[in-house]
């Protein structure tokens, strides 16, 4: 039943934004915030699971075969990507090397339609994100959504999916945690509850305008330099860019 439903959340999104990494990174902000737990401190509450325990416990999505089988039903690829679905299909994962090829496909359209001064960073994940240098205009957007039509709009999303949680946990909070723990951000005694408490703190701060402290509300440091840091906050769902205070909460 996941892949049904996974499928056509992922059709929604590229029917809306059609490969825009920085939009979909929203979406995944929205999701999170939106059903994140109560609570209203980093603290984990008083007998709660360790981090051990909640992932022995977690409820996880089928397989991502499952997903790629169901994107090569639906007819609506290019030759390109029901080549990558299929071998991905047969050897249990999308190759770096197809998703790099998805990716050149699409800066070489991007350049044809007249942005040759694209500039993009490789996450620690080894997907690409356009870097703030790049230089853009008003048919940026136009632009995106063609070329990343039958090159990274299926892919990118695919490859994402099994970058970002291999182990298809449904509480991306354990992703996130995972991804802390070996940066050596938080010790073993954090758990997904208090990032996830951490990130319903953080979204009610900024709702009611206060804006909200990272650092205060997750329980670690945060700091808008330190891209390892912003990149494990991301697989939780909350992309955070500019800057922000570090201290304690306001």
């Amino acid at each position: 039943m996941h892949g049904i439903i996974a499928h056509t959340q992922r059709n929604a999104y590229r029917t809306a934004f059609k490969g825009s990494a920085a939009l979909l990174a929203s979406l995944w902000m929205v999701a999170a915030l939106s059903g994140c737990g109560g609570g209203d401190g980093a603290a984990s509450p008083a007998g709660g699971q360790t981090f051990e325990e909640e992932v022995a416990s977690a409820e996880r999505y089928g397989p991502l075969v499952d997903d790629w089988k169901a994107e090569l039903e639906s007819g609506d690829l290019s030759d390109f990507e029901r080549g990558v679905l299929q071998r991905a299909v047969e050897t249990g994962r999308i190759s770096q090397d197809d998703y790099e090829q998805a990716q050149a496909l699409y800066v070489r359209c991007m350049e044809t339609s007249g942005y040759d001064h694209l500039v993009f960073d490789k996450l620690p994940n080894g997907l690409y994100s356009l870097s703030d240098e790049s230089q853009t205009d008003d048919g940026y957007f136009d632009a995106v959504m063609t070329c990343s039509q039958g090159t990274t709009s299926v892919i990118e999303a695919e490859y994402r999916d099994q970058q970002d949680n291999p182990d298809r946990y449904k509480d991306r909070g354990i992703v996130a945690v995972q991804c802390l723990r070996e940066a050596g951000v938080v010790d073993d005694s954090y758990t997904a509850a208090q990032f996830n408490s951490g990130l319903d703190r953080l979204s009610s701060s900024r709702s009611s305008g206060s804006g909200g402290n990272p650092s205060a509300a997750f329980g670690f440091p945060v700091d808008s330099d330190d891209e390892q840091t912003l990149f494990c906050i991301s697989l939780g769902g909350l992309s955070l860019g500019g800057d922000f205070g570090s201290d304690s909460d306001e």
